[in-house]
């Protein structure tokens, strides 16, 4: 899922959990489900960013033996 889609999803999330907290009040079970979803969401977004490889990863993966990619003990 593309990094835009879910950003997307969660504005619509924050608008929804606000809501639902706002009808049912902050202490119900509903609050809790909608502002876990939202927080599922941005972990998702910050797993996504953690895990993207830069150029020189990338280029080890498919060089290994290169003398750039060497590890040293």
């Amino acid at each position: 899922m593309p990094t835009t889609l879910i950003k997307e999803k969660i504005s619509t999330a924050l608008v929804e959990a606000r809501s639902i907290c706002e009808i049912n009040g902050n202490q119900s079970q509903e609050c809790a489900v909608a502002w876990e979803e939202v927080e599922e969401l941005e972990k998702a977004i910050t797993n996504r960013q953690r895990n993207k490889k830069n150029s020189l990863q990338m280029y080890c993966e498919n060089n290994p033996e290169a003398p750039e990619c060497r590890l040293y003990d």
